[in-house]
């Protein structure tokens, strides 16, 4: 397995502890808990928006999760997982969040790994 080279400037911005978003609105705009849940349960990927630079754009990320490598709370209201390995901008690795599903936010980095 070899290793990878230094990443670049996006995936060290997004490899800090930053806030979040998941895309899971209804057609009023409104959080949708449900969609999310429905998407991890029966889809096993979840959305997560990215802000590294506040009014710069979103980096949207689709993690595919693998069963046993993501938690609900006991109420279902918070999502914490660690997503399987994806390639941004040639590099690989994951994502990882802690979301709240009432309000779609939370907080999240992508830690980069070596090549699979």
């Amino acid at each position: 397995m070899a290793q990878q080279p230094e990443t670049d400037e996006l995936i060290v911005k997004l490899s800090k502890p930053q806030p979040i978003g998941a895309p899971y609105n209804n057609k009023e705009g409104k959080p949708d808990p449900d969609d999310l849940r429905t998407h991890v349960k029966e889809h096993q990927h979840c959305f997560v928006d990215f802000e590294a630079e506040p009014g710069k754009g979103i980096t949207q990320l689709n993690s595919r999760l693998s069963p046993g490598n993501f938690n609900w709370s006991n109420d279902e209201k918070v999502l914490e997982f660690t997503g399987d390995t994806i390639r941004l901008n040639g590099y690989y690795c994951k994502v990882h969040a802690k979301i709240n599903l009432e309000t779609m936010k939370g907080e999240g980095f992508l830690e980069p790994v070596a090549d699979p």
